[in-house]
Order: C-alpha cells, then structure tokens, then sequence
C-alpha cells in the first residue's frame, strides 16, 4: 500500500458481508427500535409515542414523537417500574429520572444509562416534581 492509500474495510451485517467501505464514504446506521408506547394522560392531556432506541450495543435513547403535553413546573421524564395505569404515588417510587422535559412540545432524545433493566422500568412518565403528579404515562412494550 503506497502512501495515501486507504485499504478497504468490510462491514458485516447480520452475518453477511455487506461492502467494501472507503475512507471517504459515509455510512448511516439505522438504529433499531426496542420498544415503544403510546402516551395516556393523567393528571393533564398528553399524547405521542415514547420508543426505545438501540445502536445494536450499550447505547439506548428514548424518542418522544408527535409528542404534546401541558406546560408546567419542574417536568422531569421518568422510567418506572409501575405500570402506566398505577397509581400516580406509585409511579415515582421506584424509578430512573433521564432529566428534565426538553420542552412540552415536538419531538425529543433522552439518553438512556446503561444497565437500566426496560423489563423493570417498562413505563415511561412525564413527573411534575414540584407538585408530585404524572402529567403522562407510555408502557414500552
């Protein structure tokens, strides 16, 4: 190989390989969904689509799609352990918080830790923390 040579590198794809791949191409990677659910209200309207998205390794986001809720105080997005339909004091007794609501309108990324079990924390719930309440819950299925 002269200077200035890129070697092809191959990209294998569910056991078949799929290439070669150049240095000066670029490669898009579909991330696949692991699981989705729909928003129900609770103690306020909301609506959208909540999925799980893998890389395929550790990286796992959570999209909210077509999302809409009402604005309110110190809005959080939860992974809960309770079911959509629990109780709202029990949607945040055992939980991950993935961080503030970006915004109660549109669609939005939170990142995943992980290690988080989605079969424990199966829900996801927009928390209002000032006021303890759910303003929406999705089951991940």
């Amino acid at each position: 190989m002269t200077q200035g040579e890129v070697q092809a590198a191959h990209i294998v794809v569910n056991g078949t390989i799929n290439g070669p791949v150049h240095a000066t191409e670029t490669l898009e990677l579909q991330p696949l969904s692991v699981a989705a659910g729909d928003f129900r209200s609770r103690s306020h309207p909301t609506r959208g689509t909540a999925t799980v998205l893998s890389d395929g390794a550790e990286t796992r986001i959570l999209r909210l799609e077509d999302f809409e809720t009402d604005n309110g105080p110190d809005l959080n997005v939860y992974l809960s352990a309770a079911s959509a339909d629990a109780p709202a004091g029990a949607l945040n007794d055992d939980y991950v918080d993935l961080g503030d609501l970006e915004g109660n309108v549109g669609d939005q990324n939170y990142d995943i830790p992980p290690g988080v079990d989605l079969d424990k924390y199966g829900t996801v719930v927009v928390w209002c923390v000032r006021f303890s309440v759910a303003f929406g819950a999705a089951p991940l299925s």
